[in-house]
């Protein structure tokens, strides 16, 4: 014969004698899940650093391809002026 386990003794008390979460542990919990999202957006803000560097970085460069695409038009205007100019 083997010995037979109670399952009782794994069990917790009954439903009827369960107590409810106190006003403390309930705010415990809440404070908890506060503190935990508040640590992973501070996290995701340190990983996100480096993408909205990439993002200022490639502003940068279009608003700099913008501003030099508009030199080079008013250069090309004045070339087209100055070789008008000198064929009359």
């Amino acid at each position: 014969m083997s010995p037979q386990k109670s399952t009782k003794l794994n069990q917790g008390p009954p439903a009827s004698e369960q107590r409810l979460p106190s006003k403390r542990d309930q705010v415990q919990t809440m404070a908890s899940t506060v503190l935990d999202v508040v640590g992973n957006v501070a996290k995701a803000s340190d990983m996100l650093a480096p993408l909205k560097a990439v993002c200022r970085t490639t502003n940068s460069v279009i608003d700099i391809k913008h501003a030099s695409r508009e030199i080079w038009t008013s250069a090309e205007q004045q070339a087209a002026a100055q070789a008008y100019n000198l064929s009359e």
